[in-house]
């Protein structure tokens, strides 16, 4: 407020939610389904880290036992899934949402590092999972790839088809807003 009282207007270009328990990244999603901001995008840095934190709120410091892993999928589930419907929303469609995630390598593949049957289902809720690597060109100067169509013992996959056209398999220097342009442009 302005010091008459009057609401300001603020334009927002990044809003960063230090999410310290999973109860706050609740608080975040119910704002962004609220439609009331300005926001195009949101991106969750990292999934890995959300799980951990509904673990903590699930079992505390103490092993968590089946039923808790139970919670802590379909709690994980429920997150992912209503995040990716904000690109629906009625009032305030969101053009992106992007979930980052840590990966190892099990069962003779790299998948996101995620606990449980999370590691499995996650993949089939997002219409791009790509696999961010880091090479050396020629000149030995490093460079962003993204690999967006699986390859050998690496899980990805481009659901619309339009990057994988537009691009082939992996993506030099990934560019978000361009990408998005690629998608919205079929």
């Amino acid at each position: 407020k302005t010091p008459t009282g009057a609401v300001e207007e603020v334009e927002w270009v990044t809003c960063i939610v230090l999410a310290r328990d999973f109860s706050l990244m609740s608080l975040a999603y119910d704002w962004l389904n609220s439609g009331q901001h300005p926001f195009r995008s949101v991106v969750v840095d990292s999934l890995t880290e959300l799980q951990k934190r509904a673990i903590d709120q699930t079992s505390g410091i103490e092993q968590p036992n089946q039923q808790d892993w139970g919670t802590v999928l379909r709690v994980m589930e429920d997150q992912v899934r209503k995040l990716r419907d904000l690109l629906y929303h009625p009032t305030r469609p969101l053009e992106c949402v992007m979930l980052i995630a840590l990966t190892h390598y099990r069962d003779g593949k790299f998948r996101p590092f995620v606990k449980g049957q999370l590691e499995l289902t996650l993949p089939g809720f997002i219409d791009v999972v790509g696999y961010l690597y880091v090479q050396t060109d020629a000149d030995g100067n490093l460079a962003r790839q993204m690999l967006i169509a699986p390859l050998g013992d690496l899980d990805a996959k481009d659901r619309t088809n339009a990057l994988t056209v537009h691009y082939g398999p992996t993506i030099q220097n990934p560019d978000l807003e361009q990408m998005l342009q690629v998608i919205d442009a079929n």
